[in-house]
């Protein structure tokens, strides 16, 4: 069963423990010439803006020694993650507070963009606790606060119509 995650859901849980789970996700497309890092939670000031205003998120090399550390951006997100149960469908969902960069990478590109998510402590955010790799946007909807999107896994999208594979040798019950 999946639920919708809300942001530091772990601080309002378990204030003694001062430790959450955080989403890492990170968008990747051909066409589009950077990786957009985004992370639900924000431990550390990132940088500024060149207005002034600082930015907040996660630095994480995602468990890889040697690698350097990158940026994760912190967004207000309403995450939805895969369900654990192997019967249920591998998908996700997201409501993530617009920002501009997000915007044009949705808008840029014609194809699928590719969304691979790892689950971290935020106090170790360079220890992955779960990867959920192999996941691709399938739908979004930009609106005028926010961006929905829908995420499924690889399999939902891009399998066949089975129609051309449904021969008597296969299912000779069916076409007795």
């Amino acid at each position: 069963m999946s639920a919708p995650v809300s942001l530091d859901l772990g601080l309002y849980i378990d204030r003694a423990h001062e430790d959450w789970i955080v989403f890492l996700l990170e968008l990747t497309h051909p066409d589009y010439p950077d990786v957009m890092r985004i992370a639900t939670s924000c431990t550390t000031r990132l940088g500024e803006r060149p207005d002034g205003s600082p930015y907040y998120g996660i630095r994480s090399n995602l468990g890889q020694a040697g690698q350097p550390q990158q940026d994760y951006l912190y967004l207000p997100v309403l995450l939805t993650p895969p369900s654990q149960e192997e019967d249920a469908v591998s998908s996700a969902s997201l409501s993530i507070a617009r920002h501009d960069e997000l915007v044009v990478m949705l808008r840029s590109v014609r194809t699928r963009v590719r969304c691979d998510m790892y689950q971290v402590s935020a106090h170790f955010p360079d220890r992955v606790l779960e990867k959920y790799p192999g996941f691709w946007l399938s739908t979004s909807n930009l609106g005028g606060a926010s961006i929905s999107l829908d995420i499924t896994a690889d399999t939902l999208e891009s399998e066949g119509f089975p129609g051309l594979l449904y021969y008597k040798r296969y299912f000779p019950g069916v076409h007795a």
